[in-house]
């Protein structure tokens, strides 16, 4: 019985007090943002939502007025370091470590997997960056931008304005039903949709 009551305690003390999203079905009344939580409707804030309270270090914060550590250089509550697998890459950012998400998946799926290990969906600020992405032994793939919050106006998944963005010829066009999630060829991006399946690259801060 006290063996029991032991392990009912232990884990309450490890369930986790963030709760990521990848769609606002997840978030009942509030919204599923970019960055992977919950906002909700809050007169006080500019844009009118704020991030709930579980929602790590951009708990309590009016979106689109991030401030402090919270999505600059990591996702919330991202590991102190990058697990065993994840490598440099030519032309990465320094500190920065990669790995291909070989399986082929859709756009939230990956986001929500890369931040289970403590890193986000990766995002190229450079063509040698991407280039050195697409190297790992995909194209075309998936990267971690979207305007799933605004239309047309690209943000990572960090909550930062997208500032690399090589659209090829014609794009972005929002083709029909809708194109809101970045697909990267070595040297451009299309827009494409959320629900389309490719590989991708996770990115993390050692």
């Amino acid at each position: 019985m006290k063996l029991a009551l032991g392990l009912v305690l232990l884990a309450g003390c490890l369930r986790t007090t963030t709760f990521p999203c990848a769609s606002d079905a997840e978030c009942g009344t509030g919204t599923c943002e970019p960055v992977g939580f919950c906002s909700f409707a809050d007169t006080a804030c500019t844009e009118g939502r704020r991030f709930g309270e579980h929602s790590g270090s951009y708990a309590g914060q009016c979106v689109g007025e991030i401030t402090g550590d919270a999505g600059v250089d990591a996702p919330p509550d991202a590991f102190s370091g990058c697990i065993a697998d994840y490598v440099t890459i030519t032309g990465g950012e320094a500190g920065h470590r990669y790995r291909l998400r070989a399986s082929t998946a859709t756009w939230d799926s990956h986001r929500t997997t890369c931040a289970s290990e403590g890193g986000y969906l990766a995002v190229p600020s450079s063509l040698v960056e991407l280039q050195g992405m697409i190297a790992l032994g995909a194209t075309p793939i998936f990267v971690g931008i979207s305007d799933l919050a605004t239309e047309n106006t690209w943000v990572d998944v960090n909550g930062a304005p997208a500032t690399y963005l090589p659209w090829g010829g014609g794009q972005p066009d929002d083709d029909s039903p809708g194109e809101d999630c970045v697909h990267a060829s070595a040297t451009s991006f299309t827009d494409e949709r959320c629900s389309r399946t490719a590989r991708a690259v996770c990115e993390c801060v050692e």
